[in-house]
Formats: C-alpha cells, structure tokens, sequence
C-alpha cells in the first residue's frame, strides 16, 4: 500500500504545468479530449497550453481517480504511474491513477502481468 503522502507529492510531481490556468475537478468526457479551442478546453473543464515539448496548443484533460491505487492502466482513466526510477520501474506492481488523461514527463507506467498489454512494468518518457 502507498503512504497518502506519496501519493499526494507523486501527483504534484506529474502535473504538468498549466500556464497559471487551474484545470476543474470536472468529469472527463469526449468534448474535453476532442476540444481544439481554448474555449472549448476550458468550458470541458480541461487546460488549455503547450505540455510537454510541443509549441503547439492543447487541451489537457483532468482525471476523476487522480491519486487512487491501482495495478494497470486499464484501472484508470488515464495511466497507473508508481514514483520509482527506472532501474526499479519493471518489479512494480502498484502506482496511482495519474492526474490528467495525458502523461508527460518520465514516469514508470504500471501494468499487470496479466493485462491486455501482456509487458511489464516500465519506464517510458513522452513528451
């Protein structure tokens, strides 16, 4: 089981940043995914910038379960990250829903043995 401290300071490291705009605690839908206007992002409860290293303008849309326990992606609805380095990312078997739908940065993606996926654990970067 993850302390709640962890996963409070997990979650904080993988926001991205949202130019100053607060994302709402708004339910993840379609519009919020497929919103290709600030204004459409916005009223989606999404937010609206650049993330990660892309000049361009998206809508990053926040997740219900951000926080919550998980063993793989399929939990959650966006990814199951852990707070672990690389070189110990493929023996976990729990993380966290992540914030947002959209991952940047370099976390370890959790997965299940058994999942559709059928890989292990593993340290990814997407930016």
């Amino acid at each position: 089981m993850i302390p709640r401290l962890t996963v409070v300071l997990l979650t904080l490291l993988v926001a991205p940043s949202c130019g100053g705009e607060k994302c709402s605690d708004k339910p993840v839908t379609d519009a919020c995914l497929s919103a290709e206007s600030r204004s459409d992002c916005l009223r989606e409860g999404g937010c609206w910038g650049a993330h990660g290293l892309t000049e361009v303008s998206s809508c990053l849309c926040p997740t219900r379960d951000a926080g919550t326990e998980c063993a793989d992606a399929q939990e959650c609805e966006g990814y199951c990250i852990a707070d672990v380095d690389e070189a110990a990312c493929e023996a976990v078997n729990q993380g966290v829903c992540s914030e947002f739908v959209t991952v940047y940065g370099c976390n370890c993606m959790v997965r299940a043995p058994q999942s559709a996926s059928d890989e292990p654990s593993g340290y990814g970067c997407y930016d």
